[in-house]
């Protein structure tokens, strides 16, 4: 037993060491400085730029070093979708008065240098003096003030753009265990090792290239420089987060001919697919309107796709004759807050369909359905609470808001669509809190 014992205070000791010689506290200082904004100052200097930082395939700005008349270096950071707007305002090698905010520490010292600040110093030749969050700057091109209040953004994604049959000029290993295609339409894809597969032996692409909100006002060194996106999400409905907000991305496309055997529709009964003899097309609900119209009237049309597995494909374009191809914005389903009637309404039914959530472990209920007409969607907090509750013939009573009839989806089954915000069901009382409404369907 003392063997034992001793053996577990040494296993101890040394892992102790280890954590040690790899724990760094002046870097998880210097995080927490960082990120802690309620303690910031406000500091105004004068001096010029030495040099634009940049990030990224596309060469995102995301900062700029500068130079105070005092002779000290400051990291300044700025937020990427400002970049466009800003850009003209950074003029290096001049005078210019800038305004910054930060910890009272980090502006006078830089606690941890990370790599990128060594080969910053390595490469100006310089010692940064401190690290800086743009504010506003005041130079020969004028005077620009960081907005505070930008609100929301705008989560739609720019127009998705469509290339068909561009030849590729050239390939090249990049930084990042990446290739670059360069392409005869100027355009430059960027391929990672896993994905390289997809493109070998092709000599022309067709695909769609699109920017997510979160890069739209970037300003970039790079602007036809795209990242390639090759896995596709494995279901509707799954990983599309991640997939669709890539912030400029490249998705390649197959040609396929498209025999429609029925409807697919979602839980909410909009139709959003196609049946095919084998697998289903899928598009974006908000289209099914538009999709109807491009394919009204032909036993197949011409599409192209994206392929998920052997059974699933997503909707991008129509082919409509030689020349028009109709466009399937691929988007996230975001909707806006006029979607929905701004009064709560409530009424008493019975359920009589219940969704449950596919490979669900602690929450299993997705959605359900009262008096065969109404389609009930609950978040994971009130799903864990009533999911045991809630089977076909259970009576429940609901409060929330009903959505309006959106242009552009065909709801085959006529289902009303609320968003809940409260339910009764066995005499208990649960309330569904919506932040945002326009997130809730």
């Amino acid at each position: 037993m003392k063997r034992f014992t001793t053996s577990l205070s040494l296993i101890f000791a040394l892992s102790v060491t280890l954590n040690a010689q790899f724990f760094n506290p002046e870097a998880s200082e210097q995080m927490k400085r960082t990120l802690r904004k309620n303690n910031h100052v406000e500091k105004t200097m004068n001096g010029q730029i030495v040099k634009r930082l940049f990030k990224g395939t596309s060469k995102a700005l995301y900062g700029f070093v500068f130079k105070s008349d005092e002779e000290n270096f400051y990291h300044v950071s700025l937020r990427e979708w400002e970049g466009r707007e800003i850009m003209p305002y950074l003029t290096t090698n001049e005078p210019l008065e800038l305004t910054v905010t930060g910890d009272p520490k980090l502006l006078e010292e830089v606690m941890h240098l990370t790599p990128e600040y060594l080969t910053l110093e390595n490469k100006l030749d310089m010692r940064l003096k401190g690290l800086a969050h743009f504010e506003s700057v005041k130079s020969s091109g004028g005077q620009f003030i960081r907005n505070k209040s930008a609100g929301r953004f705008d989560m739609t994604r720019e127009p998705d753009r469509f290339h068909e049959n561009i030849a590729i000029v050239s390939k090249k290993k990049v930084p990042g265990n990446a290739w670059s295609y360069a392409l005869e339409n100027e355009d430059t894809i960027i391929v990672s090792y896993d994905d390289d597969d997809l493109l070998k032996g092709k000599k022309k692409l067709t695909y769609f290239t699109s920017a997510s909100p979160l890069s739209r006002g970037n300003y970039l060194k790079a602007p036809h420089t795209y990242n390639f996106l090759g896995k596709a999400p494995h279901a509707p409905g799954t990983g599309f987060s991640h997939w669709m907000m890539a912030g400029r991305s490249a998705s390649l496309l197959e040609k396929e001919t498209i025999a429609v055997m029925g409807s697919h529709l979602d839980k909410r009964g909009l139709l959003n697919g196609f049946k095919l003899a084998k697998g289903t097309l899928y598009f974006n609900a908000k289209n099914g309107e538009h999709i109807l119209n491009a394919t009204r009237g032909k036993d197949s049309f011409e599409a192209y796709v994206k392929k998920t597995d052997e059974n699933t494909m997503i909707l991008y374009a129509i082919k409509n004759g030689e020349e028009t191809v109709f466009y399937d914005n691929n988007d996230l389903p975001f909707t806006t807050r006029n979607h929905y009637n701004s009064e709560q309404v409530s009424f008493t039914g019975d359920v009589t369909e219940v969704h449950p959530l596919k490979e669900a472990q602690s929450v299993k209920l997705k959605s359900f359905i009262v008096n065969d007409s109404i389609y009930i969607s609950v978040n994971q907090v009130v799903a864990l609470n009533i999911q045991k509750m809630i089977k076909e013939g259970k009576k429940v009573s609901i409060t929330g808001y009903m959505r309006k009839e959106v242009p552009g989806e065909v709801n085959e089954k006529g289902y009303a669509i609320m968003a809940l915000s409260k339910i009764v069901v066995n005499g208990k009382t649960f309330n569904q809190i919506i932040n945002d409404i326009t997130q809730v369907l």
